[in-house]
Formats: C-alpha cells, sequence, structure tokens
C-alpha cells in the first residue's frame, strides 16, 4: 500500500502556514513545512478574493487539505459518557448536538458540532466535543476551493495541540496531579487543563492585546 501526500494548513490574517505530509499505512511523515504570506489588493474577507490570491501566489500548495480551524470562536467541552452509548453513533450525536446547543450564543441552525473521542475504559468515555458557527465552516470550504484545494477535513487547532502535547511531552505529564499546559501566541491564549493526565477543559481566550 503506498503513500499519500496531504496538506496541514491554518490561517492567521493573511499568512498560511502549512505542512506537506506523507500518510502512509504505519505512519505520517513531514515532507516540509513553510508560510504564505498574501500580499496585494483583495478582500481578505470574501473567501473567493482570498482563494484565489492564496492560488496565485502560493502555487506549490496543491492536492488534498486538512484545514485546521483556530480556537477562537470556537465553544469546547470535555465530557464523560456512558461506554455503552458508543454502540450508537446517532445517540453520540445526538448527545453531543444537545450538549453544544445548550451552551450556543449562536442563532438556531447556525451551529456546527463535532466531537473527538480522547479516552475509553469498560465503563465511561471521555469526550471532546466543539462548536463553531457555520459560517466559519463555510468560509473555509469555499477559500479552499477558490485555491484549487481539495479540502478533505476540517479540523480544530485545539485539538492538534493537545495531540501534540500527548505525543512529545509524556515525561511532563503527571497522571496523579492536575496540570494546565498554555499555547500562546500574539492575541490568543489556549488553555489545556488535565487531570491525572487526561484532558478535562479546553478554553480559548482573546488577549486583547493593542498593537502599534
Amino acid at each position: 500500500m503506498g503513500k499519500n501526500h496531504i496538506i496541514g494548513l491554518c490561517r492567521r490574517g493573511n499568512a498560511f502556514h502549512w505542512t506537506n505530509m506523507t500518510m502512509g499505512p504505519q505512519a505520517r511523515a513531514l515532507v516540509q513545512a513553510g508560510t504564505c504570506n498574501l500580499e496585494g489588493e483583495f478582500d481578505p474577507a470574501d473567501p473567493a478574493a482570498l482563494g484565489a490570491q492564496l492560488r496565485a501566489q502560493c502555487p506549490q500548495l496543491a492536492g488534498p487539505v486538512s484545514f485546521a480551524l483556530p480556537p477562537a470562536g470556537m465553544l469546547m467541552r470535555v465530557m464523560e459518557f456512558p461506554a455503552a452509548i458508543m454502540a450508537d453513533a446517532e445517540d453520540l450525536d445526538n448527545m453531543v448536538r444537545l450538549q453544544m446547543d445548550k451552551r450556543s450564543p449562536f442563532p438556531e441552525g447556525r451551529l456546527q458540532t463535532a466531537y473527538e473521542v480522547l479516552a475509553e475504559t469498560p465503563e465511561q468515555t471521555l469526550v471532546w466535543m466543539a462548536g463553531i458557527q457555520r459560517d466559519h465552516v463555510e468560509f473555509a470550504r469555499a477559500a479552499c476551493q477558490a485555491a484549487g484545494l481539495e479540502l478533505l477535513r476540517l479540523d480544530a487547532e485545539a485539538l492538534v495541540w493537545w495531540r501534540l502535547l500527548h505525543k512529545h511531552m509524556q515525561t511532563e505529564i503527571e497522571h496523579e496531579a492536575r496540570q494546565v499546559f498554555l499555547v500562546m501566541e500574539r492575541d490568543n491564549l489556549l488553555m489545556i487543563t488535565l487531570q491525572a493526565g487526561a484532558p478535562v477543559a479546553f478554553k480559548s481566550m482573546n488577549l486583547g492585546l493593542v498593537h502599534h
């Protein structure tokens, strides 16, 4: 079975950070990475214009893409569910949607939800849940389409950070304590709280910095 290539893509303003990965049957491998800083006159709030500029200025980006959505503006929660609920995907989908709708400040029908299993025991399943406005999802899809990219999946940056922490910081994760890991960017802070080595909360905060 051969290897496939996929590009991981995330956006910060007019900058797109990307990684080109090979996806083999056994493992992933980084081929190259870089940043595309878009320049020139265009409306960054228009997905068609943004995608066209990305295609014109960054022709090296081609093929299937996994686009990571930032934690800012994303509702995130971690909950434990009875393991039995995992036997019925529809029941779990409905439960996740119900929990996120309870906390959504967005108009009805404008919330896109997703989830991922973080850990399982015979009795309990730890589930990460997220909700984001459909407008953000539709924008990402339209921009990728205008850029000539094949959008295979949308990911959440918060979950990507957790995967990296879990993989590369095992010696720092204490399995009998509460810990908080901070991911700091220029305007945003992501807090990942662990209890006994398992994530129990994800929180994104706008730092509100003033730039001159």
